[in-house]
């Protein structure tokens, strides 16, 4: 809203003020009639802009991926299991992709936004693909070390534990070795030394 200053509201009320009085004097009929119209008026534009202040908060309120990143980045990866490490992994890349589609149809000015957005929700999935194949190396380590072990971090993956066991139980260490390197990305030295 525009600021008017002091000095020309205080000359426009000395130069029209007397005027408008004596109007009113000799007008009170009308002057009266007009009072509930003025207020009315007046009651219509207050609301009108405390309505544009609320859309415009609601504008600029925190976007959807806005809130689910904030949501991420307080998420403990360390105590979540498998199926849920993978959904994350999952809804990280949907949110990317729509990031991506978003940066197509917007003009060349706001890339380095996008950048920015896809750069932090790059930097989330990276974190929870490390967390996955990070439990998946222990998880597989305390099966391989006591074939006995339930694990609830494999819970709902049972053909993949099936077909760990059964490489365990063919005593193929390359295709042992294989397999974690294949589910955790470990380089196969280090498997070599932590599967014997």
């Amino acid at each position: 809203m525009a600021k008017i200053p002091v000095k020309l509201v205080m000359d426009t009320a000395k130069v029209h003020g007397p005027k408008v009085l004596k109007f009113v004097k000799e007008n009170k009929d009308i002057a009266t009639a007009a009072a509930p119209l003025i207020a009315a008026g007046t009651k219509k534009i207050k609301d009108f802009k405390d309505n544009k202040v609320e859309k415009k908060a609601e504008n600029t309120a925190d976007h959807i991926r806005k809130k689910q990143f904030k949501g991420y980045k307080t998420i403990d990866l360390n105590t979540q299991n498998r199926s849920q490490l993978i959904k994350l992994k999952h809804e990280v890349e949907n949110f990317i992709s729509q990031i991506h589609k978003e940066e197509e149809q917007e003009l060349i000015v706001k890339k380095p936004l996008y950048s920015k957005k896809i750069k932090n929700w790059n930097s989330l999935l990276v974190q929870t693909e490390d967390q996955l194949a990070v439990l998946d190396y222990q998880e597989y380590l305390k099966i391989y070390n006591n074939p006995a072990y339930q694990s609830n971090y494999f819970e709902g993956f049972d053909r993949l534990l099936e077909k760990f066991k059964i490489i365990i139980e063919s005593n193929s260490s390359k295709e042992l070795y294989a397999f974690i390197h294949a589910q955790t990305r470990r380089d196969i030295e280090v498997i070599k030394k932590d599967f014997l």
